[in-house]
């Protein structure tokens, strides 16, 4: 590998608290918008864009909004100009999408060959404005779409946008997200689209945040426009890179958990357009097996925490409060009686019984264990498989330490 960008990029913003996944998935998904459809992969006699949808959940404070600007930042100084309204509805966004003002929704629709645009989004639902569902669906289709999108807007007025790719890089909470969208929501085609990256807050505490030094900027960005004057078309993949990746989609275990059985069953997808980005990224027009197991990496690793990404959210009746006692449990230095949870969540239920049996619920899912001494967060330990298809050495030291 001629250089690795992606750590480039992490050392090169290290001077914050921003958890070390948000900066990589950051800028993994800038990269995809800057490739745009530069270079893709063909997949099926389809034309497979590295386009993302990436949403970096966990609680307030955790640095979502200071990953994403930063992320944005760079591309703008690097000249990348694609980016959506901060906020929009989805009328005017396929307006924009199709280089259309109002005035000109009767002419031609093809002013634009192709339609590109990077959705950035410090709070996933302040973009959306009125009518989030509506909106969200219409991103659901234009995720993988080829051809040319027809829509009818405003006094039956169509729109038409030639082969859209489109990328979203936006941060949520999970509480957010629950009193937002209806458990249901998660078996909509939008969020078996999104790649949910979940950090809980660093331990670090800096008061004064270092910003990249102008040196550093400039060799990133001189690496961005060699990429985008280097790779362009279709990418070849070599019979070992093949191999791998039948080898992962024979082998690969899905999420233990059943809100995310709809993004399982786009996982190899998922894994494809990631494979292209970091091919790219080396300023290579060939998938090599080390830009497999690379991908294949960071995925396996954000997939480890992605239950955690929605915390409670989706699992019925009560699961707010789990949630909650979940997070109480985590930020705890010592185990908690139940006496003690109680008093931080009385408010939130009718009676003893009723947290009683939410206890006993997250005990019997492994996600907080119960001792003489009273209750505590379980932790999943980060595990890989050693078959090759992942290596930890394309990690930093934090990830591999996060839990």
């Amino acid at each position: 590998m001629m250089y690795d960008i992606f750590k480039d990029y992490i050392h090169m913003t290290e001077g914050t608290e921003v958890p070390a996944i948000y900066r990589r998935w950051a800028i993994i998904t800038a990269m995809g918008a800057w490739i745009g459809r530069d270079a893709y992969f063909k997949f099926s006699g389809m034309e497979l864009y590295p386009n993302l949808y990436v949403l970096l959940m966990g609680a307030s404070g955790v640095k979502k909004s200071s990953a994403i600007k930063r992320a944005k930042k760079v591309l703008m100084r690097a000249g990348y100009d694609a980016f959506a309204a901060e906020k929009t509805t989805k009328e005017k966004f396929l307006m924009d999408l199709a280089g259309m003002e109002e005035a000109d929704l009767l002419d031609s629709p093809f002013d634009n060959d192709m339609a590109e645009s990077f959705i950035t989004a410090d709070e996933f639902n302040d973009f959306f404005g009125n009518n989030i569902f509506d909106f969200l669906a219409t991103l659901g289709v234009l995720w993988d779409y080829s051809g040319v999108y027809k829509s009818r807007i405003k006094n039956g007025a169509q729109v038409e946008i030639r082969d859209p790719v489109i990328s979203l890089l936006a941060g949520n909470t999970q509480t957010t997200l629950a009193n937002t969208f209806p458990p249901e929501a998660l078996g909509q085609g939008f969020f078996s689209r999104i790649i949910a990256v979940f950090s809980e807050p660093t331990k670090k505490r800096i008061t004064f945040p270092a910003a990249p030094s102008e040196e550093q900027l400039e060799d990133f960005i001189t690496k961005l426009k060699a990429i985008k004057l280097n790779c362009n078309g279709a990418l070849d993949i070599t019979e070992e890179a093949v191999a791998l990746v039948d080898k992962i989609y024979k082998t690969w275990s899905p999420v233990e958990d059943e809100r995310f059985a709809h993004y399982s069953s786009r996982r190899l997808i998922h894994l494809l357009k990631l494979i292209t980005i970091h091919a790219a990224a080396r300023c290579s027009n060939i998938i090599e097996p080390e830009d497999v197991v690379y991908a294949n990496t960071v995925l396996s690793y954000a997939e480890h925490y992605m239950p955690k990404a929605f915390g409670e959210f989706g699992r019925g009746k009560n699961a707010g409060v789990a949630h909650k006692v979940v997070e109480i449990l985590e930020a705890a230095e010592r185990p908690l009686d139940f006496a003690a949870i109680w008093e931080l969540v009385h408010h939130d239920l009718s009676d003893l019984d009723e947290l009683a049996r939410v206890t006993r619920n997250l005990v019997t899912a492994g996600k907080i264990k119960y001792s003489a001494e009273g209750f505590t967060a379980s932790r999943r330990k980060l595990k890989f498989k050693n078959d090759g298809t992942v290596d930890s050495k394309y990690l930093t030291a934090e990830e591999l330490g996060h839990e």
